[in-house]
């Protein structure tokens, strides 16, 4: 049996305190609303948009309805951000709310919670079966492995999602936990700690970066890379340091370009003045104003021919060869979609948005444009759908 509190407001009154019901419920979370000054000063200025906002397939098949003034990527199908008349709520596939539209706005869905923000700039924690009392915060980060990051007074901490603080300490900065740990900043210099609280690697650091072999950490002496138990792993320090992209990493010493293994083994010494990763355990290296493409050894799989190129992204890289020229390449260089078109995106869950005949339209991996999709304003696919915004002058 759950218990929600729902707070019964009208225009007439600006706030309406004491008045509660408990009501048993199965499906909705206990909801707390309110209006106040901050709302009313807050639809003084605020304007619904003309063109709304809803959700479309693959078939192009508007599969919730475009009404909303706005929606916000990325979400599951059970709890989409999305605005009505201004005001937020998670609704699910069929338009159905978690709660009554009433918030100034949610942040997108994770690890099984979100954060609703009131019109006074306050928070609750969102779940499917409850809300948290009123959190004062200036900002908040998603939640990841159970905790998330809120900051108070300019001060970051981290809360369950109970709204109870996980840990005493409090941080110039802090970012998501993953595998048990998170990069933080204290006054002097940047850190890992694990969810306790208790530190992996010690302040000190003017840059910190993780992958899924460890960290690569900046100090006086350069760049060091350290595994996730806070221990270095070699001994020797670069001037410049990526994350393993892929089996590999790419650093700088002693001016030269080097891709080392895992074990800090150099595996290739580059001839390039500049080379950067291409993802997926690719490089690209730039010569001429132009742009190359290196495999993970460090051998040349395309001489330098684009003038911009993206990162690989689900086996498929974005490039241009001239203005207005983008196409998509794969992993052997093989073209799949022609340099034609004015402008491209990287492929996300299987598809990717271009520019074509002044429309969005979505092509598959196999390079074949979907026929039954064609919008002034499109995002990427989330879960087999795509918000789009509603032009009915231009629809087909």
């Amino acid at each position: 049996m759950r218990y929600f509190i729902i707070c019964i407001y009208t225009r007439q009154i600006a706030i309406l305190l004491g008045v509660t019901l408990l009501l048993c419920c199965k499906s909705e979370p206990e909801i707390v609303t309110y209006e106040d000054n901050s709302e009313s000063n807050y639809f003084e200025d605020y304007e619904s948009p003309r063109f709304k906002w809803g959700l479309i397939d693959t078939n192009g098949v508007e599969v919730l309805k475009a009404r909303y003034d706005d929606i916000k990527d990325p979400f599951d199908l059970n709890h989409i951000p999305a605005s009505l008349k201004g005001k937020w709520s998670y609704i699910n596939v069929n338009g159905k709310p978690l709660f009554p539209h009433q918030f100034k706005s949610v942040e997108s869905w994770s690890d099984g919670a979100g954060w609703a923000q009131n019109f006074d700039d306050s928070y609750h924690i969102i779940t499917d079966n409850s809300i948290s009392d009123t959190i004062k915060a200036e900002a908040v980060r998603p939640f990841s492995e159970g905790l998330s990051a809120i900051k108070v007074d300019g001060r970051w901490h981290y809360l369950n999602k109970q709204g109870e603080k996980a840990m005493t300490t409090t941080y110039n900065r802090a970012g998501q936990f993953s595998d048990n740990q998170a990069i933080i900043k204290m006054p002097q210099g940047y850190a890992v700690i694990d969810n306790n609280g208790d530190y992996v690697l010690q302040p000190g650091y003017t840059k910190i970066k993780k992958d899924l072999n460890g960290y690569v950490a900046k100090n006086s002496d350069g760049y060091s890379y350290f595994g996730k138990n806070g221990k270095l792993k070699w001994k020797q320090t670069y001037e410049q340091a990526s994350t393993f992209n892929g089996q590999y990493a790419l650093v700088k010493s002693n001016g030269k370009y080097q891709i080392i293994s895992k074990h800090g083994k150099v595996i290739s010494t580059l001839p390039y003045d500049y080379v950067t990763s291409a993802g997926e355990g690719y490089w690209k290296y730039r010569q001429d104003q132009l742009w190359g493409i290196l495999n993970a050894n460090g051998q040349v799989i395309k001489e330098p021919a684009f003038i911009d190129a993206y990162q690989f992204e689900e086996g498929f890289l974005v490039a241009a060869i001239g203005a207005d020229k983008w196409g998509i390449v794969n992993r052997n260089m093989e073209v799949i979609v022609p340099f034609d078109y004015p402008l491209l995106w990287s492929f996300k869950n299987g598809y990717a948005r271009i520019i074509s005949e002044g429309f969005i339209q979505v092509i598959n991996k196999e390079g074949e444009i979907l026929p039954n999709i064609q919008q002034v304003e499109l995002r990427d696919f989330h879960n087999g759908l795509a918000r789009f915004q509603k032009y009915p002058s231009f629809q087909q």
